[in-house]
């Protein structure tokens, strides 16, 4: 076991701990602020509740992890347990970081008035009994439960939860309608009245949200591509379907891409026919028709190409006969989509 003597931390230390623990007090202060505009007007210890909420909102938001480890080592408090009492948390750091740096630290504004340690923790207990009710015997904590949507239809699993320590149950607003939520408290009345304990309800309400309407439509584009090894050999080429409006196989389970094509160009296909086409990046790919029967037939391609609606087939004559072409049709447009990175903006009106 290896034991090494206590050294007390370098006025750097100290230093920098002290910036950012008043730097992280001067942010709750200012979006403590700016929240303030949003919070109805309160009186008493319920505007000061309040304010705390919102100093522990802002308080939260922020990853402490290296500033807590930092504490920690020098046996100070890790703020872990500040949600009674947020500033004075944190004012008592700061307190002991002058101490440990040699020099004291300026008076704040005695106007700022927020929760001691007494009264937050009194506060807190007091919210939470009104909230939850009375302490559970034997039990230092209550126990709710976010009900799931078929406890409005099974009786027995709420009176099994009530009778194994349920102290309160949460309705999800954000999910269900009236008539599953009107369900759930109708089987919990029933099951307090069987069993004799009495529940709380907690109900959180849909607040606002950011939604995305339907993106706007963008013209499909098929990527066709051939099976291929580690080195990049092909090992099976992709295998096409080529079909008409008017045929039932629209859709082959075995086909990497199935395209709609006109009926007299593809009745005029053969096996070993060769097809030519421009994709829509300019690059001149052919396939081979491999196989053909009532309702469409089969082609194969070694090297990738991107199809869209209208894009040119072109069936290469034989000898004297003519090239015949088609358009490829009946892609149903896509969704588009928006691609963001760490660091972008995102601009929605």
């Amino acid at each position: 076991m290896n034991c090494t003597a206590y050294k007390p931390p370098s006025a750097e230390t100290c230093e920098d701990l002290i910036r950012q623990v008043e730097a992280l007090r001067n942010l709750i202060m200012h979006q403590a602020d700016i929240l303030r505009s949003t919070m109805p007007s309160l009186t008493g210890c319920r505007q000061q509740s309040a304010q705390n909420l919102l100093h522990y909102l802002v308080f939260r938001s922020q990853d402490l992890r290296p500033l807590q480890d930092s504490l920690a080592r020098l046996g100070l408090s890790s703020l872990g347990r500040a949600e009674p009492h947020v500033l004075a948390s944190i004012d008592a750091v700061l307190h002991n970081l002058y101490l440990l740096s040699g020099r004291q630290r300026l008076e704040t504004d005695d106007s700022v008035a927020y929760t001691s340690f007494d009264e937050g923790a009194d506060w807190l207990e007091q919210n939470t009994v009104r909230a939850l009710g009375d302490h559970p015997p034997k039990r230092r904590v209550h126990i709710m439960v976010t009900m799931p949507a078929e406890t409005a239809d099974d009786y027995m699993l709420v009176h099994r939860l009530l009778e194994n320590g349920m102290d309160c149950i949460r309705i999800n607003c954000a999910h269900d309608d009236a008539a599953t939520w009107s369900g759930i408290i109708k089987n919990l009345k029933y099951a307090e009245r069987a069993t004799g304990q009495p529940c709380y309800i907690l109900m959180d309400f849909d607040g606002p949200k950011m939604r995305i309407g339907p993106m706007e439509s963008v013209p499909a584009v098929l990527k066709i591509k051939p099976l291929r090894a580690s080195n990049g050999r092909v090992l099976r080429p992709a295998r096409i379907w080529l079909t008409s409006a008017e045929s039932p196989d629209k859709q082959m389970a075995a086909a990497n891409a199935s395209l709609v094509v006109d009926a007299v160009w593809l009745a005029g296909l053969r096996a070993g026919d060769r097809i030519c086409l421009q994709d829509v990046r300019g690059s001149r790919r052919s396939w081979r028709i491999k196989d053909v029967n009532a309702n469409g037939c089969w082609a194969e391609a070694k090297k990738t190409a991107y199809i869209a609606n209208g894009t040119v087939l072109t069936l290469r004559g034989k000898k004297d006969s003519k090239d015949r072409e088609t358009t490829v049709d009946g892609l149903p447009p896509q969704e588009s989509t928006i691609r963001l990175r760490v660091g972008d903006s995102l601009l929605m009106s």
